[in-house]
């Protein structure tokens, strides 16, 4: 016998070759400036996040990159994403690359909105609510395998306390995933 249960996916999917030149429209809906995240340099240094950065210009969208994330992201990383962000007047947050930068961005989005600490919203006796003040997120996925651009989880890794939960809402959910095929040619 099948449970109850309810299934929400509330995130547009955008699918073929060549999508990523669709970033900027979409991302406009959103914001008018986005935060880049990736894991590490090699994004900029493949000339990818250059590309990116152009789509959204054309769309009348100002970016900034972040690129000190980790694979499994730590939350000082994320806080000081969210505290650049705050700086900047970022709008809107792109996770570029895998699972690791889409979950980077869930989590600088949801402190970015709450003027948090993203820990406060992991585990504890008081665990902070995730709201609609979570900042608007759009996943952009150069692999496949762990599916964070289509749900609303986000890993978050505390070195200190060596705990790594997973967290999520109906707020994290990115507002679009661009599945481009071209960015994932050299994945097995």
């Amino acid at each position: 016998m099948i449970k109850k249960f309810d299934y929400y996916v509330p995130v547009r999917l955008v699918f073929g070759e060549g999508t990523l030149n669709r970033a900027g429209e979409m991302t406009a809906k959103y914001g008018k400036k986005a935060m880049i995240v990736t894991t590490g340099d090699f994004f900029k240094d493949s000339g990818l996040v250059g590309r990116l950065e152009a789509v959204l210009k054309g769309s009348g969208v100002d970016s900034v990159h972040f690129s000190k994330v980790d694979p499994n992201p730590l939350n000082t990383q994320i806080d000081a994403g969210a505290a650049l962000a705050k700086a900047q007047g970022v709008d809107v947050f792109i996770g570029l690359g895998g699972g690791s930068a889409i979950d980077a961005a869930k989590g600088m989005a949801v402190a970015r909105g709450h003027d948090r600490p993203i820990w406060d919203f992991c585990i504890g006796k008081n665990v902070a609510a995730i709201t609609e003040k979570t900042y608007p997120i759009i996943a952009i996925t150069t692999t496949s395998g762990t599916g964070s651009e289509a749900t609303q989880w986000s890993v978050i890794t505390n070195t200190s306390t060596h705990q790594k939960p997973g967290i999520g809402s109906d707020y994290t959910f990115a507002k679009v995933a661009i599945v481009d095929p071209e960015l994932l040619v050299s994945m097995p």
